[in-house]
């Protein structure tokens, strides 16, 4: 399938930089830059001049996230994301603007600073922000039709009845019911965030989306 953008719903090497002026489908602030150390360590990217984030690069798992749920979970280690983490770059040098695309999703994910910020670089919380956003922006019947066969649309909206059946509040699930199929389910079981790659091969797309399911659960 073709993918069309989307227009969204420390010391160390990684710098914060300071900011220049101080029919959907239905079924039944302010900144603040801190300077603290960075735990993380960086390397470069390959055939790329600069550096990813290590919280965000794959392979690396020092993340963990449920893309069905809010950015407010991502933790690392079981500890959430320090206000420090957060507000730092996510490449150095600094950059204003990310694609990204995953093989799951017919769309691309494109991540830039909120218009109510005054800066023009990206942070961690604007990618984690623009994930959720994109991902959990709502898929029309017509939007559906167009990008998936008749035949392989159950996939779809099996995922979606999944995922709002696994809600542990009634009102939560009945509020998601309402709203209706998103795109988050088109990913199916592979809800879990395993960070970017560098797209090497180029044609407009920078990087790529790395996910997997859920670690199974055991019970005792």
């Amino acid at each position: 399938m073709l993918a069309n953008t989307v227009a969204s719903p420390s010391s160390g090497p990684h710098t914060k930089t300071p900011r220049k002026h101080s029919k959907q489908v239905h079924f039944a602030e302010q900144d603040v830059y801190i300077s603290s150390p960075s735990p993380y360590q960086y390397t470069p990217l390959p055939d790329r001049a600069g550096t990813l984030h290590p919280a965000l690069e794959a392979g690396l798992k020092h993340v963990t996230y449920n893309m069905t749920t809010l950015p407010s979970t991502v933790t690392d280690k079981g500890h959430l994301l320090s206000p420090a983490i957060l507000m730092e770059t996510v490449t150095v040098p600094p950059i204003q603007s990310m694609v990204i695309q995953c093989p799951l999703l017919p769309w691309v994910i494109k991540v830039e600073p909120p218009k109510s910020k005054q800066r023009n670089f990206i942070v961690v919380q604007d990618f984690f922000d623009c994930l959720y956003s994109t991902l959990h922006w709502p898929v029309t019947e017509d939007e559906l039709n167009s990008v998936v066969p008749p035949e392989q649309q159950y996939f779809v909206t099996n995922t979606f009845r999944q995922r709002t059946k696994s809600l542990s509040e009634y009102g939560g699930l009945l509020e998601e019911q309402k709203n209706g199929l998103k795109r988050v389910d088109f990913l199916g079981e592979y809800v879990m965030f395993d960070g970017l790659s560098a797209d090497l091969n180029g044609g407009g797309v920078q990087w790529l989306l790395q996910v997997s399911p859920p670690a199974p659960t055991h019970r005792p």
